[in-house]
């Protein structure tokens, strides 16, 4: 039995650099999981397109959920997408 068993009509290149890519994505994502980016009240005001008194609104009335340790403030970018997705008047804002 000398005969090749097609699984998918690509060819053998193609489906290495589709298998490639999907492991490349993979691990992309499981690396953010493991260390998520985290952005400062100035960088998450700037990624909004805000001024910092706004954002310190939207912290103060719960809106925008942050980590603080000491006086330092961080809000994860993963806070962030959710916030400019769940929010109306945020589609513009840097994704």
């Amino acid at each position: 039995m000398d005969e090749k068993m097609i699984l998918f009509p690509y060819p053998e290149t193609k489906l290495k650099e589709l298998i490639s890519n999907c492991v490349a994505e993979a691990m992309n994502k499981h690396k953010e999981e493991e260390n998520p980016r985290k952005y400062t009240i100035a960088e998450a005001a700037e990624y909004l397109g805000v001024s910092k008194p706004t954002l310190h609104n939207y912290k103060k009335n719960k809106r925008l959920r942050f980590s603080q340790v000491g006086k330092k403030v961080w809000i994860l970018e993963s806070e962030l997408k959710r916030f400019v997705r769940d929010e109306p008047g945020f589609k513009n804002a840097r994704k």
